[in-house]
């Protein structure tokens, strides 16, 4: 073994010890998969954010730079292409992805469909779990993306992987029914495509966006009409394209609405009583519990992520578009702001009064099921049911 080699092994273990330190590898399957995939093989160009530019280094596989590998081997997700200024792809992060195959409860001889190839590093893990490449197909809506990956996992040697260059979000029959289908792009509905070709007892793992807030769930196909879940962890894809996807959904941002950005800029203003509010009341995990509770029970939510140089972050809040009663509140860390009437302060204050009310409900506390969007919805005691193209998703609290 090169030293090279040596040091790649020393990095990827490093590596490994991060995500098994979050609980994750538990498997020895999985462990081994994690061991034998090398991370820098589907990264040939990586992009790094340095004062508000990016920066670009390419792997010179023939003579990979150490300093490369040691930004490549950590777990946190990657940016191996920019588009117009804009992340173009990435490479999730190491301890999500073994989340995602913990959730699918992903073994040797399983059929699995992977919607959103990007890098390939992914896909390489689950083959390398499956044992046999030709049981992993994965959909990839991007040509150039494509391609970049079909490269990345030849070098790797994983060329019999099953891949398609096409709109993810209408499936790929030819090779149904599946086991699992793994999501790796937020979605903001569950496509009807993804259900009828997942067998029964199969699991859906998806990062599903509600207005703006992202969590990974989990389903399991009970019958052809019934899925039945939870959210398992507050996450942040990058998007999933084409005509399955909605855009209502999803969060804004400082580069896409200029109007909101000069909004905020010019008529909202810090409140100092909903600072005090939310500096008492909440600290970061309980924060986002609470938000994430908002956009399940507040249709006006919004989710506004602030890229500009100002950078306060990603703000999440309540956005009333009445003429007369119209407001916002938008909660940033450390900071609220707030426009327009005080109905929509008072609207945020009772949630908060509700949320505590029913005991601080963690992201454990909901279970969800899919329902048809056009079937009467059956009610019970403390549920929500939010409105999607193909289907509705029905969050309640457990007893």
């Amino acid at each position: 073994m090169s030293v090279t080699e040596r040091s790649i092994e020393f990095l990827n273990n490093k590596m490994i010890r991060e995500v098994q330190h979050k609980g994750y590898l538990e498997r020895h399957r999985y462990l081994d998969a994690f061991k034998k995939v090398k991370r820098h093989l589907f990264v040939p160009s990586l992009f790094t954010l340095e004062n508000g530019r990016w920066e670009e280094d390419e792997i010179d596989y023939a003579d990979p730079q150490h300093e490369t590998l040691k930004k490549i081997y950590v777990d946190k997700p990657l940016v191996v292409a920019i588009k117009e200024d804009e992340i173009h792809t990435t490479t999730s992060q190491p301890s999500l992805m073994a989340m995602m195959i913990d959730a699918g409860s992903i073994v040797t001889g399983m059929k699995i469909l992977e919607i959103g190839t990007g890098s390939g590093y992914n896909a390489a893990i689950l083959a390398e779990i499956l044992q046999q490449q030709q049981n992993l197909v994965t959909m990839e809506i991007d040509r150039g993306i494509f391609r970049t990956a079909k490269d990345n996992l030849a070098r790797a040697g994983y060329e019999k992987i099953v891949m398609v260059n096409k709109d993810g979000g209408f499936c790929e029959p030819t090779y149904a029914p599946y086991n699992s289908v793994i999501v790796t792009c937020a979605c903001t509905d569950i496509s009807r495509r993804w259900v009828d070709q997942l067998k029964t007892n199969g699991t859906l793992i998806a990062p599903l966006a509600t207005r703006g807030f992202e969590t990974l769930v989990r389903f399991k196909k009970i019958s052809d009409k019934k899925l039945v879940g939870e959210p398992l962890a507050y996450v942040k894809f990058l998007r999933l394209q084409g005509v399955t996807s909605i855009i209502n959904h999803y969060h804004m941002d400082s580069h896409k609405f200029k109007s909101f950005k000069r909004l905020l800029e010019n008529e909202a203003k810090p409140d100092r009583e909903l600072n005090e509010l939310f500096a008492q009341n909440f600290h970061r995990k309980k924060l986002l519990d609470f938000m994430f509770y908002l956009s399940v029970v507040e249709k006006d939510t919004i989710t506004y992520e602030d890229n500009s140089n100002d950078k306060l972050g990603t703000g999440y809040g309540i956005w009333n578009k009445e003429m007369n009663a119209g407001g916002l509140v938008l909660v940033f860390p450390g900071k609220v702001l707030h426009y327009g009437s005080e109905g929509v302060k008072n609207l945020i204050k009772k949630h908060i009064d509700d949320f505590h009310y029913l005991g601080n409900p963690k992201l454990s506390s909901y279970s969800i099921e899919i329902a048809s969007a056009f079937k009467p919805i059956e009610k019970k005691d403390a549920f929500w049911n939010i409105k999607r193209r193909n289907f509705n998703t029905i969050y309640s609290l457990n007893k």
